[in-house]
């Protein structure tokens, strides 16, 4: 995810609202989310 985050650019809107969909049935998962988000 980290490197899909890196090469997205332009696309890290779309990209992090696609990762926090599939990702939020998962905990763990929307702490890498916040992580990415506070990242960009």
């Amino acid at each position: 995810m980290q490197l899909a985050a890196r090469s997205g650019g332009a696309l890290s809107p779309a990209l992090t609202r696609a990762v926090s969909n599939g990702v939020e049935r998962s905990g763990p998962g929307r702490v890498a989310v916040a992580a990415f988000q506070s990242s960009v």
